[in-house]
């Protein structure tokens, strides 16, 4: 049975063997192209994020994406040889339990240090991803396996698409046990009004909370940058200051929600309260309810 060398690091500080991770994401937030500049850098031996990374043998499981279309990122994100290094499979069923695990049986034995589940919920027999016992029992045979022959796992998966008035957390779409069961969570959320900048966050069940904000210069380009300091919250926002607010996110934000005024002109989620809209109705703002339940807001004109 082939297993990396003790100690050794798939990326310097964010990736060793026998890790699980979670790689969650709004859907075209560019978790795959992230995660093929990763397994190419890994690969070759090369750089993620200012990190070093491999050289390591990869095994690339795709279960949505057309093989040329894969193919085609890694032709730019390959800047050496990556025959022999990467191995890709392409899928078009869900793998059953057994079947999973004969898979990373085989994947282990081959010498793969890494391997790519892109995207799990294609790649895993699940009836309902709601279900916490099911996804838990689905999902245990795959970690378990992976932990047990050291060899590390990427899955992606879409984060929910649910919001709440008061922002809510990027949560892994379906059962809490998606996130449960996996050791690591990589979350990659747009940040706004920047286009192709993410703030990407590393979150460990066993290492220390790791944050980084990465810039994507094209589609083999990723660089660290330094997070931009939001400027301190000042108590006393006025019903004006919501209204000038929402004059200038009403344009670009349309639906227009009350939460993405509130969170623009830099107050507290608690903003948002009971009080607070009755004054803004009277002020002649219009608050109302659309099918999620959420506040979409019209303001007067000048």
């Amino acid at each position: 049975m082939a297993t990396p060398p003790i100690g050794r690091e798939i990326v310097e500080g964010l990736l060793s063997p026998g890790d699980t991770v979670l790689l969650s994401g709004p859907p075209d937030v560019g978790k795959t192209t992230f995660l093929a500049h990763l397994v190419a850098q890994t690969a070759c031996g090369g750089e993620v994020l200012g990190r070093r990374a491999g050289p390591a043998k990869v095994a690339w499981l795709a279960f949505e994406e057309a093989e040329p279309l894969t193919r085609r990122r890694f032709e730019h994100h390959a800047h050496k040889d990556l025959e022999g290094k990467i191995v890709f499979e392409f899928h078009d069923r869900m793998l059953k339990p057994d079947e999973m695990a004969r898979t990373i049986e085989r994947i282990a034995d081959d010498g793969f240090e890494l391997v790519v589940f892109d995207p799990l919920l294609a790649a895993v027999e699940l009836k309902d991803m709601n279900d916490g016992a099911r996804v838990r029992e689905a999902l245990n045979g795959l970690v378990t396996a992976c932990q047990q022959r050291k060899l590390a796992l990427v899955a992606t998966h879409h984060t929910s698409k649910r919001t709440s008035l008061r922002g809510g957390a990027n949560t892994a779409l379906g059962s809490i046990q998606f996130e449960a069961t996996f050791r690591d969570k990589w979350t990659m959320v747009p940040v706004e009004f920047e286009r192709r900048v993410f703030d990407f966050e590393a979150r460990s069940k066993t290492r220390e909370y790791r944050k980084r904000r990465i810039r994507a210069n094209g589609p083999d380009s990723f660089e660290t940058i330094e997070p931009v300091r939001q400027a301190k919250r000042r108590k006393g926002y006025t019903v004006e200051d919501f209204i000038e607010a929402a004059r200038r996110e009403i344009p670009v934000r349309k639906p227009c929600y009350v939460n993405h005024v509130v969170k623009a002109m830099g107050a507290s989620p608690a903003w948002n309260s009971p009080n607070r809209r009755a004054r803004l109705q009277a002020a002649g703002v219009k608050l109302k309810q659309d099918a999620r339940g959420l506040l979409v807001i019209e303001v007067p004109g000048p």
